[in-house]
């Protein structure tokens, strides 16, 4: 992009030295012109002066299309890094937007995982008292057979 601007800068100075010197040209022929007198003289001078406008029409097109040219070259360059920048630009958002997924993701597994957790923490403490309050009435219910029987053995005798 500034390869092509600095040659459109370079192709608009030579246009302007051009277009300098053909109007030189033109007004030097315009001189000699006045400067004739005889009619073959200013037949003369209106052929130089035919020929300086011709050739510096000429080289005015000719600049005209290199300007052109470089211009067209420059506008392409910026559209090409434009593209690029924003196809850049588009991959650091999605990139961005998956690592905000994650994060989201890891902090929602981080979060059922710590209540999975404390479910299950409370779900063994439930059990372990059930089982404690089981054995406990086991023992009693035993310890009570255990008494009756003692109790009508000892009746017994």
């Amino acid at each position: 992009g500034e390869k092509a601007q600095e040659a459109a800068n370079e192709a608009h100075r030579l246009l302007e030295v051009q277009r300098t010197r053909a109007d030189e040209r033109v007004d030097d022929a315009l001189r000699a012109a006045d400067a004739a007198s005889a009619a073959s003289a200013a037949s003369a001078a209106d052929l130089l002066v035919r020929e300086a406008f011709a050739d510096r029409d000429r080289v005015l097109r000719e600049k005209d299309r290199e300007l052109s040219d470089a211009l067209e070259s420059a506008l392409l360059a910026k559209g090409r890094e434009h593209a690029q920048l924003l196809a850049k630009r588009e991959g650091d958002l999605a990139s961005a937007h998956e690592r905000a997924l994650a994060d989201a993701l890891a902090h929602q597994h981080a979060s059922l995982s710590e209540a999975h957790a404390r479910s299950l923490s409370r779900t063994e403490t439930t059990l372990s008292a059930a089982r404690d309050r089981a054995v406990a009435e086991s023992r009693r219910a035993s310890d009570a057979q255990h008494r009756d029987a003692l109790s009508r053995a000892l009746d017994d005798q």
